[in-house]
């Protein structure tokens, strides 16, 4: 089985560069990459895994796998806020699945509230074909996002990088990759 992961920017890709990873998810996948483990923090991974999601309408026989450093608790405090949201939560992702272009779904999300209702991940976890919670209840908290990242290096073939600069944890789960003699592909000139 072959496995690719991703890391990137926490600010995400610009609609060039968002191209080029959709050119090179696609190259990957004609050559057999099937599972990807994608990750749920940040505009990098709401990027990425829009783009997987719409590959899958196409490439049916792909494994998406979200890998997550712990679950995430409860935001809500009273059922009635729950109610609310998911009343809301229903209508947003009814006219998100209205656009099957690209395009088109990252300009609807470009609302503040939509942007938020994305960003905090709730429309993912039903859209992937499973999802692992790295067993890390032993590291520290703040920690376990970059020993995740490391738990999806270790277990993938390739790693798709967007790395903005040379001092971000994006840059040394890079290095890192390198380091194991992992094929690292860059989405943009480092």
């Amino acid at each position: 089985m072959k496995t690719v992961c991703f890391m990137g920017s926490h600010f995400g890709m610009t609609k060039n560069s968002i191209e080029k990873a959709k050119n090179i998810l696609i190259s990957l996948i004609d050559n057999g990459y099937k599972t990807f483990y994608c990750g749920e923090y940040g505009d990098f991974d709401l990027q990425i895994n829009s783009i997987l999601f719409n590959l899958k309408k196409i490439y049916k026989d792909i494994t998406l796998i979200c890998v997550k450093p712990y679950y995430n608790e409860n935001k809500f405090k009273s059922q009635k806020c729950k109610k609310e949201y998911q009343a809301l939560k229903s209508k947003i992702l009814y006219e998100y699945e209205k656009f099957d272009d690209l395009d088109k779904r990252i300009d609807y999300i470009d609302d503040e509230f939509k942007y938020d209702f994305f960003k905090n991940k709730f429309i993912y976890e039903n859209k992937f074909d499973d999802v692992i919670v790295c067993g890390l209840e032993n590291v520290p908290y703040k920690f376990r996002i970059v020993e995740c990242n490391k738990w999806k290096v270790k277990n993938s073939d390739v790693v798709v990088s967007f790395c903005t600069n040379k001092y971000s944890n994006t840059y040394k789960i890079r290095q890192f990759a390198l380091k194991l003699n992992k094929k690292v592909v860059d989405i943009n000139d480092l």
